[in-house]
């Protein structure tokens, strides 16, 4: 079974595609298989390894993709949008990021959420926001991200959907 799905092509128009992968979560409501989604961000090439590095984490650390909002690859960088990067997480992404299916090094780039909430005063202040303004993540710069986050219920926030 590959366990990868497409949920949302959004190329050509934004170079963004959503994915979903199937989650266990052992002590939750039936039933234990989630779906949790997240966003890969493509560069001008379309460089499909990047799948390769996700499909690596998620079976060497299914876990790191509990706190994921999206993956990006950009000129040899792996970059990753999430909650949090704990140590054995960023450890499985550099370890994929140098894998046989790469064939190169990317050095890999993290965002996390609490950054952004650090800046703007907590999260309370991000939930008073008017409407027209984004629930902000991450930094004015992703706001890209920002969107699809609340768009498609992106990363740890969203809903538990049964795989």
């Amino acid at each position: 079974m590959y366990p990868l799905r497409v949920v949302h092509d959004l190329r050509p128009a934004l170079p963004w595609t959503i994915y979903s992968l199937p989650i266990n979560i052992e002590q939750g409501s039936e039933p234990a298989l989630h779906e949790r989604r997240f966003a890969v961000q493509w560069d001008e090439d379309n460089d499909e390894r990047i799948l390769a590095a996700i499909l690596d984490v998620y079976f060497r650390r299914p876990e790191a993709l509990w706190n994921l909002y999206a993956v990006g690859e950009h000129k040899g960088d792996l970059t990753i949008w999430a909650s949090t990067t704990p140590v054995a997480d960023l450890a499985a992404w550099q370890v994929a990021s140098t894998g046989p299916a790469i064939q190169d090094s990317w050095p890999v780039t993290t965002f996390n959420v609490y950054a952004e909430i650090m800046r703007t005063g907590g999260h309370r202040t991000l939930q008073m926001m008017d409407d027209d303004q984004v629930l902000r993540n991450f930094p004015p710069e992703h706001d890209q991200l920002n969107w699809l986050i609340k768009l498609f219920e992106l990363g740890p926030s969203g809903p538990r959907r049964p795989w």
